[in-house]
């Protein structure tokens, strides 16, 4: 692939206009702290020049590319209908910048919820095997008969269970 067609994208364009919609004036009541939409911004372009350079195959490319041009097009509109239009309610819709720094501010807090959130899952996974594998295995093992004289499904799949069952079902119309 030449030079021109892996840098010069429409990602890159929007990301141009982005830079330039930065530099209109706010009318917003307080500072929508454009420069954490900047930074952003130039980091995606940077992860975008990197990515360009070192994806070989077209098809990852134009996927990756496609995604950053979206999110680009994205942050322009909401800029544009948040701080520099005032068109959206500001408690409601806040600047975009206003939640990147917010998101910098309480990165611990994220950090310690998801490793909770983390936690119980695993909890909750090393839990359920814990009584699954034993239980599949004592029914898959077992092959007498229990005191009441019913067989056991022993080695047949649960699904001939469950076919058994509804054929056993009156059904009226």
């Amino acid at each position: 692939m030449e030079l021109r067609k892996r840098f010069l994208r429409a990602a890159n364009l929007l990301f141009i206009v982005l830079l330039a919609v930065q530099f209109l004036p706010d009318r917003v009541s307080k500072d929508p702290k454009t420069a954490f939409v900047i930074w952003f911004a130039v980091g995606a372009e940077v992860l975008v020049l990197l990515v360009s350079a070192l994806i070989r195959k077209p098809q990852g490319l134009n996927l990756f590319l496609d995604i950053i041009g979206f999110l680009f097009a994205f942050l322009t509109l909401w800029t544009l209908a948040t701080a520099k239009f005032d068109l959206l309610k500001e408690s409601l819709f806040p600047p975009p910048g206003r939640v990147f720094a917010q998101f910098i501010e309480d990165w611990d807090k994220i950090l310690v919820n998801i490793r909770s959130s983390l936690g119980i899952i695993l909890q909750g996974y090393l839990l359920a095997a814990l009584i699954a594998i034993p239980l599949g295995l004592f029914l898959g093992w077992t092959t007498g008969r229990s005191a009441t004289g019913a067989r056991w499904p022993g080695r047949i799949t649960a699904s001939f269970w469950t076919i058994r069952c509804l054929r056993k079902t009156p059904f009226r119309s």
